[in-house]
This record gives structure tokens, sequence and C-alpha cells, in this order.
């Protein structure tokens, strides 16, 4: 079962928090977790990633859950494990009702924490 290989990612999101231990409180946009997600990103193979990373070229791949789960283009996932950061992009493309297996895909791709907006 796909589902034996999922993990746990989590959307993330900005909030306001206050920062400080005495009044007056500043307010500042700290990054949180969101909804909990049980998916899974598989990367993409190729030779020159390890050499494309340091050029600073994107990572890409797919990120896989089930159907149930909707994502808009944009959404940004923290990966528990590693603390990978993807973004997706694209819409979902899913399986028909009578396979098999029932999955959504999306393209992903690796970000930097600093780059979520």
């Amino acid at each position: 079962m796909l589902e034996n290989y999922y993990e746990t990612f989590y959307i993330q999101s900005w909030a306001e928090r206050e920062s400080g231990f005495k009044p007056p409180y500043e307010t500042r946009k700290v990054l949180v977790d969101g909804d909990e997600i049980r998916g899974m990103f598989k990367q993409k193979s190729s030779i020159n990633v390890p050499i494309g990373d340091a050029q600073g070229v994107s990572t890409v791949g797919k990120f896989a859950c089930n159907p149930s789960v909707q994502l808009e283009p944009g959404t940004k996932l923290r990966r528990l494990r590693g603390e990978k950061y993807i973004q997706i992009v694209g819409l979902d493309l899913t399986t028909p009702p009578n396979a098999l297996t029932q999955v959504s895909t999306w393209d992903a791709f690796v970000i930097d924490r600093e780059d979520i907006e």
C-alpha cells in the first residue's frame, strides 16, 4: 500500500505573535505549522541534483497524498522528518475512481525556509 510510505507534513502559514517580555509588546510575523497532512515527496532522480542544488537550481519532484486532500498551487509544506520545505506547483492529477490505489499528485520543488513569503 502506498500509504505505508506516507510521512507527516504541515501546511505552512504566517501568524502574528507578540514579541518581548515587557509592555509595550511588538507584534511580528512568524511561520507556524497549520493542518497536518500525510503524504510523500519523491525527488526526481538525476546525477546532476547535487550540482544543481549547489548552484541554486531548484530540486523538483512529486508530492502525493490521498485525493481527499485539496492543495492549491503555491501551498508550502514542511516535512517533519528532516525539516524539508516544499512548494506545490501546478494542479493536482488524481487517479481514476476505478484505480486500485487512490492518490493525488502535484509537481513540487524544494525551497528554503527563508524563501517562504
